[in-house]
Parts: structure tokens; C-alpha cells; sequence
């Protein structure tokens, strides 16, 4: 019996060493993530041109003050005109920079920023016409600029002073450059779900957990089957064998007289008959009644 026992737990174990379940069918999953990583930088702005008296190490110069000029052929017979005060800066700036500059001024002052096209039509002779630019302060003593480049190109600051006095002006400036970097991570994971696999249904998001859950259910529940039947088995043996004890001590006479042999017998038949002992018990208990008969025990 108990060699039965452990042929019947080898059959049951072994499928789950090297097979799968034939309700269950792998599945695969891929996902592709993207993650975006977004650096800034600033740097300090480099001018291709600058006033002559501008002191780059304290970002300082001296803005000229507005003159009257005489026009005319004749000194006595000319006309005037009022020529601005200015000085001019030129850079490079590329297109999602931002431009921040930060100016401060003795006295009152107008500020532009202008593209080449639009500085190239300035009279520089005698500055005193409507300037057209992108940004345009005027009358102002303070000004902190924050500008987004449109397009890729030369760009200037220029600066005009009406006043017939000089002006101290102050002057920084930088770039502000973001770089975004793209990451794209591929992960695959590989699961068991229950049924036939539908070649349709290939994204389904909730999948894996339940197919897994449902892996580690049907493991569980056949590992607990088994040691039932382990203890099971463990325990009818034990039981077998105190039955057999027990049946041949209460039967077992002390003398042997043919009474009590036929008695025997007869209580064996009823045993076997009934299915409580077996037929291989039964021989075993008649031949240890004989033995002692014959022996005189």
C-alpha cells in the first residue's frame, strides 16, 4: 500500500516539474515608455559689437548726449537739426533662446531690441526718425528685458538719448537655453493566463495580474491536494495496521481445542465475508492458529 501511495504522488507531482497546464497558454506584453528630460542653461551673453566706451568687466558705458547740427551749404544761412545721442550692441541669438538683459540709466532713456533687417535702415548720421523695432522702451531710468527669439539671426540693443547731457549706463545680459532630451525604455513581460489566447486581444492593461494570481492559485491548490493525500495515506496505514493487531488478539484462542478451532474459523469467514479483514489476513491468521495447534502452545 504504501509503495501504491508514492507511485500516485509521482504521477500527480510530476506534471507540475516540466509541463504546463494545457488551460494555460503563455502571453507576452511590451510597453514602450517615453520620459522627457527638460535641462536649462545660462550663459552670459558675447557681443559681436559694443560701444567704445563700454567696460565689459563692469558692464558699464557712456551714452553720448543729443547735439544740434547745422545742415545748411552756409554756417549763417544753414539749417539745424537734433541728432540723438546712441550706441549700439549686436549678438547672435538662435530661435527658443530667451534674451535677459537688465539696464539701469543716470537719467531717462529709450531702449530697443531690433533684427538686422530693421537696424540696416537707421540713418546713423544723424539718428532723429521713428525707429522701428521688436521691442521698444522708452523714458526709462530701469528696465529688465525677458525676450523669446523668434528666428535664428544677428540681433541689436540699441540705446537713444534725447537729453543734451550724458548718460552712465548699466548693462547685463544673457542667454537662457532649455534642452529637452527624449528617453524611450521598451520592457517585455511574460505571464500565464487562463483559456485559448484570442490573437485580437493584445493590450489589455490588467491582465498580467490576474493571470498570475490565477497561476499561483492553481499551484497552491494542487500543492495542498497533495499533502492531503500524503497524510491521508499516512494515516490509513497507520490504522491498518492496528486493526490487524487488534483483530488477531481478539481472536487468537489460548488453547487449542477443536471447538474453539471450528469457532475460529467461522469468526475469520464472518471477518473476511464482511470485508473488515482481507483475504491475504485471513490465511496469515489461520496458519499462526495452526502453528500453534500443532506446537501445543
Amino acid at each position: 500500500m504504501s509503495a501504491l501511495l508514492l507511485v500516485s504522488l509521482f504521477s500527480l507531482t510530476e506534471p507540475l516539474a516540466g509541463e504546463i497546464h494545457p488551460n494555460l497558454v503563455n502571453s507576452t506584453s511590451i510597453v514602450i515608455s517615453t520620459q522627457y528630460l527638460t535641462s536649462t542653461g545660462i550663459v552670459s551673453m558675447t557681443f559681436e559689437q559694443v560701444p567704445s566706451t563700454f567696460a565689459a568687466h563692469q558692464g558699464t558705458f557712456i551714452l553720448p548726449k543729443a547735439e544740434v547740427v547745422n545742415t545748411g551749404m552756409m554756417v549763417y544761412r544753414g539749417t539745424t537739426e537734433t541728432c540723438y545721442g546712441y550706441a549700439s550692441f549686436a549678438f547672435k541669438a538662435y530661435k527658443g533662446q530667451i534674451v535677459r538683459a537688465t539696464l539701469s540709466s543716470s537719467n531717462v532713456v529709450n531702449f530697443y531690441v531690433m533684427s538686422m533687417p530693421q537696424f540696416s535702415k537707421l540713418k546713423m548720421s544723424c539718428l532723429n526718425e521713428e525707429v522701428d523695432s521688436t521691442v521698444r522702451v522708452e523714458d526709462v531710468t530701469a528696465y529688465s528685458l525677458d525676450w523669446a527669439v523668434p528666428v535664428d539671426g544677428t540681433y541689436y540693443f540699441l540705446f537713444i538719448n534725447k537729453l543734451r547731457e550724458e548718460l552712465i549706463v548699466n548693462l547685463t545680459a544673457d542667454y537662457v537655453s532649455t534642452i529637452t532630451s527624449t528617453l524611450m525604455s521598451t520592457s517585455t513581460s511574460l505571464w500565464i493566463s487562463p483559456g485559448q489566447h484570442d490573437a485580437s486581444d493584445t493590450t489589455a492593461t490588467s491582465q498580467p495580474s490576474q493571470n498570475q494570481a490565477f497561476l499561483g492559485g492553481s499551484i497552491a491548490y494542487q500543492s495542498g491536494l497533495l499533502v492531503l493525500i500524503f497524510v491521508a495515506g499516512v494515516w490509513g496505514v497507520r490504522l491498518w495496521r492496528k486493526s490487524r493487531t487488534r483483530i488477531a488478539r481478539g481472536i487468537t484462542p489460548t488453547a487449542p481445542r477443536s471447538s474453539d478451532y471450528r469457532n475460529y474459523l467461522r469468526r475469520l469467514e464472518e471477518l473476511k465475508d464482511s470485508g473488515e479483514i482481507t483475504a491475504a489476513t485471513y490465511r496469515l491468521l489461520k496458519s499462526e492458529y495452526e502453528n500453534k495447534s500443532q506446537s501445543g502452545e
